[in-house]
This record gives C-alpha cells, sequence and structure tokens, in this order.
C-alpha cells in the first residue's frame, strides 16, 4: 500500500535554496565566468578578450567581439571571426595566423568580460524577476537565483521558453521545452544552458484529482495536502448503491512518467489510521466500478 514519504530529490531541492539565498550574488558573478574560461565556453557578441602575444607586448591587446563575431587586432590586416569559437580554438586561430609574421608564435586568450546574460524566472519560485548573469548560468543557476521554488512548485515540468530570430524574416519565433529538474538534480538529465532572453517557467503542482464512475457526483476536485482517498469520494457525494467499494481502482502517474493502478478494497478500512494510509496526490484519477 502506498504512504506518502518524502522524497530524496526535494531534499536536494531544499538544500538548493539554502545555498542561494546566501550566495545568489556569487552565483550571478562568478559561475558565469567561472564555465567562461572553460574550454567549453563559446564566445559570444560584446564579449571582451585579453590576447597576449608572448615577447610580443606591441601585439597583445584587449579587444570586444564586434556584432558580427569578429575582432581587430594590431598587426593583423583582417579582422579574425570568433564567434561561436571555444578559447582554445581563438588562440588556435590566432597562433596560426600570426605564424605568417612571427616564428613560433605562442597566443593566450582569456575572458576578461562576458557579455551579461539576462534571464527571466516567473511561476511559482520565491523571488520571481530578471537575473542577469556573466557568461551563460545553467538552468539550475537561474532557479537558484530567484530563491529556487515555491512550496506549490513543480519541477517535474519547467518550461524553457527561447526567442529564435527567423532565418527567412525578421519576425521572431519562440521555442520551448519542458525540464524536469528532480531528474537534473539526480544526474539522470542532461545539464541545460541558458541564452540571453530565456524566460523560465515554472508552474504550480496539480492539486485536483478526478473521482468517476459509480459516485454520486463525478467530476474534478481540488485537493489538499493531506487529503485521503476517502474525503475524495466524499466531496463526490460518496459511492452509489451500483458502485463497488471493494475493488476501487486508483491510477498515479510515477517519477519516470509511468502510471501506476491500484486496486482498494474500502471495506478493508475500518479507521482514520488506515485511512491516511491512502493519501492521494494531485493528478490522481479514481474510478469507482459496478460489481
Amino acid at each position: 500500500m502506498y504512504r506518502k514519504t518524502p522524497s530524496p530529490i526535494w531534499l536536494h531541492v531544499f538544500m538548493l535554496i539554502l545555498i542561494s539565498v546566501g550566495s545568489q550574488l556569487c552565483l550571478r558573478e562568478s559561475i558565469g565566468l567561472t564555465y567562461a574560461n572553460s574550454n567549453e565556453y563559446k564566445i559570444g557578441s560584446e564579449d571582451v578578450l585579453e590576447i597576449r602575444v608572448w615577447g610580443h607586448q606591441d601585439l597583445s591587446d584587449v579587444v570586444t567581439v564586434s556584432e558580427n563575431g569578429k575582432i581587430s587586432l594590431t598587426g593583423l590586416p583582417e579582422e579574425i571571426h570568433v564567434l561561436g569559437l571555444t578559447l582554445p580554438q581563438v588562440e588556435a586561430t590566432l597562433t596560426d595566423r600570426f605564424a605568417y609574421y612571427l616564428k613560433n608564435p605562442k597566443v593566450a586568450v582569456t575572458l576578461r568580460e562576458a557579455k551579461t546574460t539576462q534571464i527571466t524566472v516567473i511561476g511559482s519560485v520565491l523571488a520571481p524577476g530578471v537575473y542577469p548573469f556573466r557568461g551563460k548560468p545553467t538552468l539550475i543557476d537561474a532557479l537558484a537565483s530567484a530563491g529556487g521554488p515555491a512550496p506549490e512548485g513543480d519541477l517535474t515540468c519547467v518550461r524553457i521558453t527561447r526567442v529564435a530570430a527567423s532565418s527567412s524574416t525578421d519576425a521572431s519565433t519562440y521555442n520551448s521545452m519542458i525540464v524536469d529538474v528532480n531528474r537534473v538534480l539526480a544526474g539522470q538529465g542532461e545539464t541545460c544552458l541558458l541564452q540571453d532572453g530565456d524566460i523560465i517557467s515554472v508552474p504550480e503542482l496539480v492539486r485536483e484529482v478526478s473521482v468517476l464512475g459509480e459516485v454520486a457526483h463525478p467530476g474534478i476536485y481540488k485537493i489538499g495536502d493531506d487529503t485521503t482517498l476517502l474525503e475524495c469520494l466524499a466531496q463526490a457525494g460518496g459511492i452509489t448503491e451500483t458502485g463497488d467499494a471493494t475493488s476501487v481502482q486508483l491510477t498515479r502517474r510515477s517519477s519516470d512518467r509511468t502510471f501506476i493502478a491500484y486496486t482498494i478494497n474500502l471495506e478493508e478500512i475500518h479507521n482514520t489510521l488506515d485511512a491516511e494510509t491512502w493519501i492521494v496526490v494531485g493528478g490522481d484519477n479514481i474510478y469507482v466500478p459496478r460489481p
């Protein structure tokens, strides 16, 4: 029989909230730069790069990536396209270019300043708003900066909406995806890197159940945190004379998105303690069949 037990995933989320409350500024300013100076970060327009050519101080410079993704350097006659390249790839490109003029050039490229990425977090979080980051934050970074999910927030279906310019017109299109943050926290899903302008929406948990079959008033009913199966049946007016109380069916969606069906004999529930064994959760379907 099903008993309501705390989920270890929610324990991770709770710890995430505690950590984020005391370090939101650090998250916004440092996490992005840490990632930005890794080998995975891809250069974007308006990023500021520091170029050092060892032994040639006159060729070293601090440059800003233009809107078309190029940089200009003293000593090179042409602009260099760096948009979308990683820092090691930029180093390799510049080394090849300088090799035309220098013997065995050694080039180092670091990110002096990453463009601020603006992420909007709305819905069931503790502090909805627009949050700035250096570099590209992860979905977890954004949720942490917004204080984490509110008690009624549903982390299993967080929506990321992204504005994408159409290739054929000047109009913008909207792409969205649903992410199960619980799976990401458990190491079962990919880390989602966000882009400037992304909108994160955390929905409320489903707080309703459907009661169908041989009951006086079939329908959808709101529930609380500790609503029992018997209380749901009472809201629906109780089981009719044609209903079979010995084989009530309860269908529930599990964490892996499959459905589990239970058959419950209400005549075996003799006291309040037994009734509390069957606590319903949002999205449950209750069906009372005929004998």
